[in-house]
């Protein structure tokens, strides 16, 4: 999925986290919300857990050449969650080359986020 620019908010209604966001580019406008319930506190992230959230890296097309930009920050604080809503454009889909009708996820994981450092675009 190419990484773009937009306008985001996340709201918070008791144990539900809502993020919204409008991707004007490539082919937006484009909203895109979805909603989870936030779950028990998960101790120590392990497996596939650990692997998916602690992204060191993020990799995208700059300036028509693939590049790496590196992320640093500490291990997230998860909590275990469940999909509350999810509002996700055809154009969305089509854009990250997924099938417009996707199956329940396999995992839901919340964070309440922290601080991260990120770097410069590098070729690759």
């Amino acid at each position: 999925m190419p990484y773009t620019w937009s306008p985001s908010e996340i709201t918070h209604a008791e144990a539900v986290a809502t993020y919204t966001t409008i991707r004007r580019w490539p082919a937006g406008p484009d909203r895109l919300r979805f909603a989870v319930r936030i779950g028990d506190p998960i101790p120590e992230a392990a497996g596939v857990d650990q692997f998916v959230t602690a992204r060191w890296s993020m990799h995208s097309r700059w300036l028509g050449k693939s590049v790496r930009v590196d992320v640093d920050h500490p291990p997230w604080r998860l909590h275990a969650a469940e999909l509350a809503d999810l509002d996700l454009p055809v154009p969305f889909l089509a854009e990250a080359r997924l099938p417009v009708r996707l199956g329940d996820p396999v995992s839901v994981l919340w964070s309440p986020g922290g601080t991260a450092t990120v770097g410069f675009p590098v070729p690759v």
